[in-house]
């Protein structure tokens, strides 16, 4: 199940920070009740999937959640809402990336973390925040789940503190256990850690958190903030496309010049016209 809310983190992180109020109003003002309707469903849906990451199977039948039943509700939510919402439909794109391209895309001391904020489900939403920190390394295994279950006092007593041993020049005591800590256990030492941050994480700077031995987090391992951890697959993909583009001039230079001139403006030209098509394509 973890790699199935892996990859809805993946499809619909960056729809939900960057378009989400403007959907959200155009859908609504649409007056389509049944659209209206649709869309609240998957709201609704999409965070219990999450919710159920950290539930337990005695948790899950407690609650009555079929966790594979519910991604396919959710999916079939999505297809609905893209019929009827051009703006919903053009937030997803239509080659999803999945959590093992992202895999492809690490190296070999690599890890890529989903943070993903939601509210504890029992039998309903409480008021109660849980983070999961979702994470994958090149070794072509499943997404792990690493669980705050404190998600409140993290944002608001602990990072409170945090903020105050800044701002007052103290020594931070407590926010390398709060914040980090259940990832260096979990995750070992890492070259480089690409993290896609939710709720508090988005106001913290993690590599300045100081360690227990007197250092930083940052003298450890390198910590790349990303908006989405599918941005590592689609810009490896867009290199890859220049590369071949280069290639495929020098080509055409190095063929131009060993044949005749008639006949190396015409081959020039069929050449031309293919890369063309390649790059359109």
């Amino acid at each position: 199940m973890s790699g199935k809310v892996y990859n809805y983190q993946l499809l619909t992180k960056a729809l939900l920070l960057s378009s989400s109020i403007k959907i959200r109003e155009r859908i609504l003002n649409s007056k389509d009740d049944a659209l209206i309707s649709s869309y609240n469903l998957w709201v609704k849906k999409k965070e219990t999937l999450t919710s159920a990451l950290s539930m337990s199977t005695a948790q899950l039948a407690e609650n009555e959640i079929d966790p594979i039943l519910l991604g396919n509700e959710v999916e079939k939510l999505e297809k609905e809402i893209s019929e009827k919402s051009e703006i919903f439909g053009a937030g997803f794109e239509t080659k999803r990336v999945t959590y093992e391209n992202v895999q492809k895309s690490l190296g070999k001391n690599e890890v890529a973390v989903e943070m993903v904020r939601y509210r504890h489900f029992d039998h309903t939403f409480t008021d109660s925040i849980v983070y999961v920190a979702l994470y994958v390394k090149s070794d072509n295994a499943r997404p792990k789940a690493i669980t705050f279950p404190e998600g409140h006092r993290m944002e608001s007593r602990f990072f409170k503190y945090y903020r105050n041993c800044i701002i007052n020049r103290i020594p931070d005591q407590y926010s390398y256990k709060v914040f980090w800590e259940p990832f260096q256990k979990e995750i070992g030492q890492a070259a480089t850690i690409f993290i896609s941050p939710d709720g508090v994480y988005n106001q913290i700077n993690l590599e300045a958190i100081p360690t227990p031995d007197g250092r930083y987090v940052i003298d450890n391992s390198n910590i790349v903030i990303v908006s989405n951890t599918k941005d590592l697959y689609t810009k490896k993909q867009k290199v890859k496309t220049v590369t071949t583009s280069k290639n495929s001039a020098t080509m055409i230079h190095s063929f131009m010049h060993r044949q005749p001139v008639q006949k190396r403006f015409r081959n020039y030209q069929e050449q031309k016209g293919r890369l063309t098509n390649s790059i359109n394509y």
